[in-house]
C-alpha cells in the first residue's frame, strides 16, 4: 500500500464531533435569563400588598342625627304626645334645613311639657300656633280644673320630612309612659306602667321668623 493513500484516508473509528455555533448558545442563555426575571417579577407582585384607597363603612355610636333621634323626657298623655328634651349642638341659621326643623320640634317639646307640669302657658306662643295652641291651652285648662298636672317619660324616634321654604313635617313614633301628678304637691296619682307605643304626624310652619307646630295628628295603626 502506498504511503500517500494511507495518509489521505481518515480512520473509520475516529469520527469528528460537530460543533454548535456560538450564537445558538447565547440565545438559549438569554432566554433562560428573561424567563427567570419574568418569574421573579410575577412572584414579587403577588406577595406585595396592594396600595390604594379603600372605602370603609362608618359606624357612629352615641351621636344620633337630628333626622332620627331617640330622646327620653316628659310627654303629654292625650290624643298627641310630645317630649321635653334639650337641643344639642349649635342652632342653625338655615331655616330650610332639616336640622332647623328638628331643633324647633325639640324646643316645642321642651316648652309644651314644661307647661303641662307647671300649667304655665306664657311661653306656648313661642313654639306653637293656630289649632295646636288652642288645643294645648284647653288641655291645660282641663288639668287645672282637676288640680292635676302631667309628669311624663317618653322615648321618641322621629324623622323630618317634606321641608319647604315655609312648611315642614315631622313623623314621630314614641313609647309613652306619662302619668298624672297632683298639681300642688306633685304627688304621683298614676303608675307609669309599661307604656304605650303611638305614632303622630306634626305640621310646622314658619311664623314670625321661626318654625312653630300648627297641628298634631295621631296616626292610626
Amino acid at each position: 500500500m502506498r504511503a500517500s493513500e494511507t495518509s489521505e484516508q481518515p480512520a473509520e473509528d475516529d469520527p469528528v464531533s460537530p460543533r454548535r455555533p456560538y450564537w445558538t448558545v447565547g440565545l438559549a442563555l438569554l432566554g433562560l435569563v428573561i424567563a427567570v426575571l419574568i418569574g421573579a417579577s410575577m412572584l414579587n407582585a403577588r406577595l406585595r400588598p396592594s396600595v390604594g384607597i379603600e372605602t370603609a363603612a362608618a359606624v357612629v355610636t352615641g351621636a344620633p342625627s337630628p333626622a332620627a333621634q331617640t330622646v327620653t323626657s316628659p310627654v303629654i298623655v292625650e290624643s298627641t304626645a310630645t317630649a321635653n328634651s334639650s337641643v344639642a349642638g349649635t342652632p342653625t341659621t338655615d331655616l330650610n334645613s332639616k336640622q332647623a326643623v328638628a331643633q324647633a320640634y325639640l324646643r316645642y317639646w321642651n316648652i309644651y311639657n314644661d307647661a303641662l307640669y307647671t300649667l304655665n302657658t306664657s311661653r306656648l306662643g313661642e313654639v306653637m300656633s293656630g289649632a295646636e295652641r288652642s288645643r294645648v291651652q284647653k288641655q291645660i285648662d282641663d288639668l287645672r280644673s282637676q288640680n292635676h298636672a302631667v309628669k311624663s317619660d317618653v322615648q321618641h324616634h322621629y324623622v323630618v320630612v317634606n321641608v319647604s321654604p315655609a312648611k315642614a313635617g315631622v313623623q314621630d313614633q314614641f313609647l309613652d309612659k306619662s302619668y298624672l301628678v297632683d298639681l300642688t304637691t306633685k304627688r304621683t296619682l298614676q303608675s307609669p306602667g309599661d307604656g304605650k307605643t303611638e305614632t303622630i304626624a306634626c305640621q310646622l310652619e314658619i311664623i314670625d321668623g321661626a318654625w312653630k307646630v300648627v297641628s298634631v295628628v295621631r296616626v292610626q295603626q
